[in-house]
């Protein structure tokens, strides 16, 4: 995975995965992260742009940098690659989100973990 493969700088950080919508919120009520890195594809409710709302409700999170990143390449059914859904992104954003990063790397990983939590 990237957060392996990226060792020189998560050994650096504290790093929390989460993959229910509601346990990424409680999380970062508790921990009040620096930044968050979440997912534009969620299938769980609530929606990604909700939980970037509910985020932003909360205290001490009005400034936390919330950055989307899209871990689906290719479409289940059909096997092409999938662009993003813009009204998606455009929600998040509106909700609060600071940008929409894209596909995830291990390169914009690591330049983003120097950028926002050096």
């Amino acid at each position: 995975t990237i957060l392996a493969e990226a060792h020189e700088v998560t050994d650096q950080i504290d790093v929390h995965i989460i993959n229910d919508p509601v346990a990424l919120v409680n999380e970062a009520v508790l921990f009040k992260p620096d930044l968050v890195l979440m997912d534009v594809d969620m299938f769980l409710a609530p929606s990604a742009s909700e939980v970037v709302r509910v985020l932003r409700q909360q205290d001490g999170l009005q400034e936390t940098k919330i950055l989307l990143i899209r871990s689906l390449l290719v479409d289940f059914v059909s096997g092409t690659k999938m662009a993003p859904n813009q009204s998606d992104v455009a929600q998040c954003l509106a909700h609060g989100a600071n940008h929409f990063v894209g596909h995830l790397n291990k390169e914009s990983f690591i330049a983003i973990v120097k950028e926002y939590c050096s």
